[in-house]
């Protein structure tokens, strides 16, 4: 197994640890590079997307998942960044 494809497993586990609150153990043997950064991606976005609600919550900021699924990772992270300023939208 060469180094990208352990790191790109160790990110999968580290992600869906913070995404779902445990660590994904699928055999991911027969997986492409390409793939597992898909996996790892997928796992990020539900990871922003859960930070999203709460800093909503924590903000009182009326929570919607349909405009949140809406939204990609760049668009997360700026919206999170914000509100960690204190900034609302």
């Amino acid at each position: 197994m060469t180094d990208e494809r352990n790191e790109l497993l160790s990110l999968i586990s580290d992600l869906s640890k913070d995404a779902r609150g445990f660590r994904d153990r699928t055999d991911y043997s027969d997986r492409t590079p390409i793939e597992l950064r898909a996996i790892a991606d997928a796992y990020y976005l539900e990871s922003l997307q859960n930070q999203y609600e709460k800093a909503c919550d924590q903000h009182e900021i009326p929570f919607d998942w349909r405009q949140v699924w809406r939204m990609n990772i760049a668009e997360l992270q700026h919206r999170l960044s914000n509100l960690q300023k204190g900034l609302r939208y």
